[in-house]
């Protein structure tokens, strides 16, 4: 990348495994130029907020939640495990971005605390917009980030739901011009008590650009937010989604579709904390991977103290439609409370003998039957976005890459 100024580390895991795994965290190469990429349509009934509206919103809830017990954690310079001191195998450990970033408040980012300020720091646009109570938005809030050359588009947006409100939140990257540079968006949502927020982001920039999606949720008492990513492309994608289940019976619902193509790298790493009793998350992931790309999914679920009831479930399947293509999954659970559930399943290969002869048997070879899964996910992805602008950047990157998918019944 042209002009890069620093790396930025990112989507650290929150127990660190083996260093020779490459999966503790992600290095995120940036660049310190602005540029205005950034469009934000607000709909009719959503209103401006101050700005940190999100922030301050889940400071303010936090503080009327009785404290809850936590682990004691290992802190322990690294210098010092490395050198063989003696360590506590009773605590839990953290990796050095984890615990640089603690904090004492409501919330975290999912990229991390480092990655989150440098692009609240480089946001050519910032918004706070407050979805007042009992209002159900007829339409969506909706960023387009599109890239520039040598520079980075970024924008920072905080969406706070009141109490039975409902929101549709859609997120385009995109690259209009070819070169080199970063999109993003640091999104900071609150959810207040029986209200439903919907979000989705789709990737279709090109692959000289990076893109970082990063999202920090809270959820209070009955509220429910559905999260969508999609990730088509870019030629290093980086994404981080952190929410606190704080309220009682709140739920998370998180789908991830990716296709991974040329030397693509994808890096993902999703938190998803129960604090409150009888919440419910799922983290479904779901992808094909060509070529020479690679992937990394992180997902963590941690059932907290006072979390009584609850219950997560992650799953992910993943088509390989290349030998050469490189796959890393490492999905953690996290126990702190009796009375709780954590589900986790994984299919991760090539497709099944007895689907792969079906085909075959009518003229497509494997590889083509592979690839049929990369021209799903892009056709899925224009036929669930209501925005036009985002069906028409998906329309462009298939054509760029050569998928031959129809988008003629897309509405």
């Amino acid at each position: 990348m042209a002009e890069t100024t620093q790396a930025l580390r990112a989507n650290a895991l929150i127990s660190p495994t083996w260093h020779r795994l490459g999966m503790n965290e992600a290095s995120v190469e940036v660049v310190d130029t602005i540029a205005d990429g950034i469009e934000i349509l607000v709909p009719e009934g959503a209103l401006a907020a101050e700005f940190g509206a999100f922030a301050d919103t889940c400071e303010r809830v936090w503080a009327t939640r009785p404290a809850q017990a936590v682990p004691q954690k290992n802190t322990q310079p690294d210098s010092e495990l490395l050198a063989g001191g003696d360590v506590n195998l009773d605590l839990a450990a953290t990796s050095p971005v984890t615990r640089d970033a603690e904090n004492p408040h409501a919330f975290e980012h999912g990229m991390g605390r480092e990655a989150a300020e440098w692009m609240a720091a480089h946001a050519a646009k910032t918004r706070s917009i407050r979805i007042p109570e009992g209002t159900q938005l007829t339409e969506p809030i909706v960023i387009h980030a599109h890239g520039k050359n040598a520079a980075a588009s970024v924008a920072s947006v905080d969406v706070v739901a009141e109490a039975g409100a409902k929101a549709q939140v859609l997120v385009c990257f995109d690259a209009p011009e070819q070169g080199e540079g970063v999109i993003g968006s640091t999104l900071g949502v609150y959810a207040g008590p029986d209200s439903a927020v919907d979000i989705q982001t789709v990737h279709a920039a090109t692959d000289g650009f990076t893109t970082m999606d990063d999202a920090a949720l809270f959820l209070d008492t009955d509220a429910r937010i559905t999260v969508r990513h999609t990730v088509l492309g870019a030629g290093k994608s980086y994404v981080g989604l952190a929410g606190n289940l704080s309220g009682n019976r709140s739920d998370a619902h998180v789908t991830t579709r990716y296709v991974g193509h040329g030397a693509q790298a994808l890096d993902f790493n999703y938190v998803l904390r129960h604090r409150g009793e009888k919440t419910t998350c799922l983290m479904d992931a779901q992808g094909v991977l060509t070529d020479e790309c690679s992937k990394v999914l992180r997902g963590t679920i941690d059932l907290a103290c006072g979390c009584a009831g609850a219950e997560g479930t992650e799953t992910e399947s993943v088509v390989l439609a290349d030998e050469r293509v490189s796959n890393k999954s490492i999905p953690i659970i996290l126990c702190s409370e009796d009375d709780v559930a954590g589900n986790h399943g994984a299919t991760i290969g090539h497709m099944r003998p007895e689907q792969l002869n079906y085909l075959m048997s009518r003229g497509i070879s494997q590889e083509a039957a592979e690839r049929l899964f990369a021209t799903a996910t892009f056709e899925d992805a224009a036929i669930t976005t209501p925005d036009a602008y985002t069906r028409d950047a998906i329309a462009k990157l298939a054509a760029n890459i050569g998928i031959p998918a129809q988008f003629d019944e897309a509405e």
